[in-house]
């Protein structure tokens, strides 16, 4: 991606003031306490705009953007936004908390709670929980895509600049640093959304752009990430799930045991549970989302074609947009039946076939 030298600019004045942070801060450290931020020092606005800067320093690569972009934007609400009110409250009590403490690190805290054993336990799990696997590979994307750097290089670098300003200034240097993207953030959110806003005519742009499945309530997620685990764990999930479906998707009119009855329903719970396979079964509704229209534009289905068009079904598309691409011989609208018009109405269903193939022998 070739980029404008006024962006190529920025991004060498932000580098450059990266290491000048660090430097001015660097005559700051005189003693090894004087290099952490914590304690005294860590205000509560500090601590927020560090805490929020760096969570969505990485989430604009890897978070639950990346999930709104690509599973509804909705996500972006329900997965992130609880998130980050649980970080700014953690900042508020934290920070006060810690201005109380004569304590340095994490593992002092537990230190001074529960002894030296907590300590250590403390220290070895802190440094392999915050061991930078993922600020590295975002720096690695992000030399790529800016600069179109390889990524080993792309790391490298980034990781060199973030080191140097860090090793000069402390971690005073990291959390202005910090405060500094938070207000850049801030003031281009401030600006942009707007913008943003306007040029695709507001939120009814978006939609329209985007399309309804975007909106959805939980975004088209959970079929993939959450529902196919969980259902697979519990009976009980699996054959609510299902039930719900026979009730919201046929003829029933909410009475479920009117359409159909209990072996048939737990029959069909038991074909999904003793195989596992409503993993595969949501397969099908993910891969079409993310996947081009099996039928181009344009294109049309020449062989003969029947529609029998169930009153309560999930999807009734007007005959005039089937016509477009399929060659409709017959079109049967039925008086009774949903989604599961198989189970629900199976005569009136096989008489309709029957009638349809009838003028091919």
């Amino acid at each position: 991606m070739a980029l404008h030298p006024v962006d190529l600019i920025i991004v060498a004045a932000y580098l450059a003031g990266m290491l000048l942070v660090g430097y001015l801060l660097a005559g700051r450290i005189q003693a090894f306490s004087d290099f952490f931020v914590a304690r005294h020092g860590l205000t509560t606005p500090i601590l927020i705009a560090s805490i929020v800067s760096s969570y969505y320093g990485l989430d604009a690569l890897f978070g639950d953007s990346g999930d709104a972009s690509r599973e509804g934007v909705v996500v972006w609400f329900t997965y992130g936004r609880p998130y980050t009110l649980a970080l700014l409250l953690t900042a508020v009590l934290v920070a006060r908390r810690l201005r109380r403490l004569d304590c340095l690190s994490l593992s002092d805290i537990l230190a001074h709670h529960y002894g030296k054993p907590a300590q250590v336990a403390g220290a070895v799990a802190s440094f392999f929980y915050s061991l930078p696997i993922l600020s590295i590979m975002g720096l690695a994307a992000g030399g790529e895509v800016i600069l179109g750097l390889p990524m080993w290089l792309g790391a490298v670098t980034g990781s060199a600049f973030a080191v140097a300003y860090t090793a000069m200034g402390g971690f005073w240097a990291d959390a202005l640093t910090d405060v500094a993207q938070f207000l850049i953030m801030s003031v281009s959110l401030a600006v942009a959304v707007p913008v943003a806003l306007n040029a695709v005519g507001g939120f009814g742009g978006i939609r329209e752009r985007l399309g309804a499945e975007f909106f959805a309530p939980l975004g088209s997620a959970p079929p993939l990430y959450t529902l196919a685990y969980a259902l697979t764990d519990s009976p009980v999930g699996l054959a609510a799930w299902i039930m719900e479906k026979f009730r919201s998707w046929s003829d029933c009119g909410g009475d479920v045991e009117r359409r159909f009855t209990k072996d048939v329903l737990l029959t069909n719970v038991m074909l999904y549970w003793v195989t596992g396979a409503i993993n595969s079964s949501f397969w099908p509704y993910c891969a079409r989302r993310h996947q081009p229209w099996p039928i181009p534009d344009g294109a049309r289905i020449v062989a003969p074609t029947a529609y029998a068009a169930f009153p309560r079904d999930i999807v009734r598309p007007p005959r005039a947009w089937a016509e477009r691409v399929y060659n409709i011989r017959r079109w049967t609208s039925m008086p009774a039946g949903g989604h599961f018009a198989a189970l629900e109405e199976p005569e009136a269903l096989a008489a309709d076939i029957r009638s349809f193939f009838r003028e091919f022998r």
